[in-house]
């Protein structure tokens, strides 16, 4: 994730902007790696990052799925 100037990097998981939660989020320092801890069936969803700067932005999205035993 780069770009000039350097931008806001956002993290969300459908429409909700994540940020760090010890119990179930990690973001990284920089902003670029999103850790989902301690994954639950309940954490299936898409997940976004959303660069942000003056000249515009970028999007990407993944989805999580998780198997059950």
């Amino acid at each position: 994730l780069q770009g000039y100037p350097m931008p806001e990097i956002i993290w969300n998981r459908g429409e909700q902007v994540l940020e760090v939660n010890p119990d179930k989020v990690a973001i990284s320092e920089d902003r670029k790696q999103l850790t989902v801890l301690n994954v639950q069936i309940e954490d299936e969803d898409e997940y976004h990052v959303r660069l942000v700067n003056e000249f515009g932005e970028a999007t990407s999205k993944a989805k999580l799925s998780v198997l059950g035993k």
